[in-house]
């Protein structure tokens, strides 16, 4: 991770990307505690302008590198990513799906 320039981050988890980032000693290392600045259309928080993390509504894999430098994203293939010339560089964690009823339904 480097200083030098604004570093902006694409994704739908914001907060998931924001405790990430902030969890990499890399980060720490040049920001220390400031929180990555989350920018949606409606709030910003965070105080740390040079790593900025936007909403994404959709589409993320095809962000880079013309709207943001790296994204945070869900993927089950990794097709999409492959097609967009895109690698996965760590995984942040895994989930599992599951279909919820109402009992009373």
């Amino acid at each position: 991770m480097e200083k030098e320039k604004t570093l902006r981050i694409s994704s739908e988890y914001l907060t998931t990307a924001s405790k990430f980032i902030k969890g990499l000693k890399s980060y720490q290392k040049y920001y220390g505690k400031k929180d990555p600045l989350i920018v949606t259309p409606w709030m910003r928080l965070g105080n740390n302008k040079d790593v900025q993390i936007h909403l994404s509504f959709g589409a993320t894999e095809a962000k880079p590198p013309e709207d943001v430098d790296a994204i945070m994203d869900v993927t089950e293939t990794g097709t999409t990513l492959k097609q967009n010339k895109l690698k996965i560089v760590d995984e942040v964690l895994t989930s599992t799906a599951h279909l919820i009823v109402n009992k009373n339904h």
